[in-house]
């Protein structure tokens, strides 16, 4: 079977770690929303040079923006937000949270992540609430912050269904619940997010709300940051076990069940 094919590759990443016993830091960082969604934050899709470009202004912003014109995408996105564009308003936002065409200003993002969120974008209400969870560009507040959160996730928001993970199981802004952190994290994961495996992988690491079971947190951490999470594989990484043929075996599989279970594909055919 296909699955079963992808498993070579990671025997040999696993036989790559070597000795230490299955220790890991603390389960979530204290900023939450914005921690646990850093590998897989969804970016402003900018079309690629030549499709899909029109006139239209917003598609002129990312034009500029793709061909590395930071400036001229930043000086057009201020002029249309002044004509109440919420589209550019989310690129104006995205600009200064990254110093694109502009010195960093957080506070500014904030201001105009929270008027395009208003304006009911999808991505600027995740943004908003992450800055609002983390105290960025302003107060913390993380009740307001689950608020703006839940309705980019219910708009059907991937990084914002990490981040409902990622408040339920800290108890920021709502009341911590393991089993609700789970599910909003496999819902995630059945989207192929690469966050949510790793973050999978910490509640059955640390027993949070279920049965420890640290090999099949080991086996989430591996094929989160097989997906691409940075958490993911340096957790793997440090964990670093020194595991016997049994373990080995085990391993192979609980990450064989995962893959099947999520219906995963890592590019290798049968």
């Amino acid at each position: 079977m296909k699955y079963q094919l992808i498993l070579g590759g990671f025997i040999k990443y696993i036989l790559y770690l070597q000795a230490a016993a299955f220790l890991v830091a603390a389960a979530y960082p204290a900023s939450a929303a914005i921690s646990q969604n850093e590998n897989n934050a969804e970016t402003i899709q900018i079309p690629l040079d030549g499709q899909g470009i029109s006139e239209k202004p917003i598609d002129l912003i990312y034009k500029y923006s793709h061909n590395g014109d930071y400036d001229a995408a930043f000086a057009l996105a201020k002029k249309q937000t002044e004509s109440g564009d919420i589209e550019a308003e989310v690129y104006l936002a995205w600009s200064y949270d990254n110093g694109k065409g502009t010195e960093i200003n957080l506070e500014l993002a904030r201001f105009h992540y929270k008027n395009a969120a208003i304006g009911g974008n999808v991505y600027a209400q995740w943004c908003y609430g992450v800055m609002l969870d983390s105290g960025l560009g302003g107060a913390e507040d993380p009740v307001e912050a689950f608020k703006w959160i839940e309705k980019s996730f219910e708009a059907g928001s991937i990084d914002a269904t990490v981040s409902m993970g990622a408040m339920y199981g800290n108890g920021r802004g709502v009341r911590q619940d393991y089993a609700k952190a789970r599910e909003y994290y496999e819902i995630a994961a059945s989207k192929a997010s690469n966050e949510a495996f790793t973050n999978i992988g910490r509640i059955y690491f640390h027993g949070q709300g279920t049965q420890i079971d640290q090999l099949l947190g080991l086996a989430y951490f591996c094929i989160g940051g097989e997906l691409g999470s940075k958490n993911g594989h340096n957790l793997c990484d440090e964990l670093r076990p020194d595991l016997t043929d049994e373990q080995i075996a085990l391993l192979v599989d609980e990450m064989n069940n995962i893959i099947v279970k999520y219906n995963l594909s890592f590019g290798t055919e049968s």
